[in-house]
């Protein structure tokens, strides 16, 4: 009978164990798809300096306390700011950055020093924008030199086409078109009667395109989005990109922007004598 409980009582701790490992597991998967689904605030604790967050297409003072998770930052010269446990500075020029889902700091423009409190100098992280191939005019000259002849030789070589066939002619990644509604075109220059720009950019062949801050992915052969102007004279630059970053295609539109009511002349009174 002895032995016979001793066997019980093994058993018993074995699916104890198995039953402990099986909610730990359970625990820690359920902590990961929460973090996923609900990712951590990205909070400012305190600023020293100037920190602008861009806001429906205008730069505005960012205070402490904010949640800037999703949005653009930019650190003037000379500032410093906590988030979370790190510690931000930028020091040789104005910076600008996101943070994205995982929290990882995605800078769009300068230099920023990141760092967490009490951590020596060595260990401080220097982050530097990602800059992307940009285009100069004599780059893109060449490069259209070489599509035309590349272009003139598929022609060519390409085989005789018989009725009915369709062609296989390749489709060059560009930015096709550029329009915003409700604005009249006067000499080249844009005008709207409101603060609201309604954007459509029509593309082929492109991964990603960017208005201004806003960052769209094509499902379709055009993207649109909705930005808001200042008064007067507004430049909007429309970048396309391929999926690696390297940008294919750019075109700037300049919207003159008045909401003022037009003025009415009232006519003099006249005197009769």
């Amino acid at each position: 009978m002895k032995k016979r409980n001793l066997v019980e009582i093994k058993i018993d701790k074995k699916r104890f164990v198995i039953l402990f490992l099986a909610l730990a597991i359970s625990l820690i998967s359920s902590l990961k798809i929460y973090s996923y689904i609900f990712p951590q605030e990205q909070n400012v604790s305190y600023v020293i300096g100037e920190v602008e967050i861009f806001v429906n297409g205008i730069w505005i003072p960012l205070k402490a306390g904010v949640d800037i998770s999703n949005a653009t930052i930019r650190v003037k010269k000379g500032t410093e700011m906590r988030i979370g446990d790190k510690i931000i500075r930028s020091e040789d020029d104005d910076a600008e950055f996101s943070i994205s889902q995982k929290g990882e700091f995605i800078v769009e423009k300068g230099t920023l020093i990141v760092s967490k409190e009490g951590e020596e100098e060595k260990e401080k992280q220097i982050i530097n924008v990602k800059t992307p191939d940009v285009k100069t005019p004599e780059k893109e000259l060449k490069e259209s030199e070489k599509i035309q002849e590349k272009t003139e030789l598929t022609k060519s070589d390409e085989p005789q086409k018989y009725p009915g066939e369709q062609s296989t002619e390749e489709v060059f990644p560009r930015i096709v078109r550029v329009s915003i509604k409700d604005a009249e075109e006067r000499d080249g220059i844009k005008f709207l009667k409101t603060r609201k720009a309604k954007i459509e950019v029509e593309i082929e062949n492109i991964d990603e395109v960017r208005i201004g801050n806003i960052v769209q992915i094509p499902k379709s052969g055009k993207v649109e989005t909705v930005i808001y102007l200042n008064e007067g004279e507004n430049k909007i630059d429309i970048t396309g990109l391929d999926s690696s970053g390297k940008i294919i295609d750019t075109r700037s539109e300049i919207v003159y922007v008045d909401t003022k009511p037009p003025e009415v002349k009232i006519p003099k009174k006249i005197k009769f004598q």
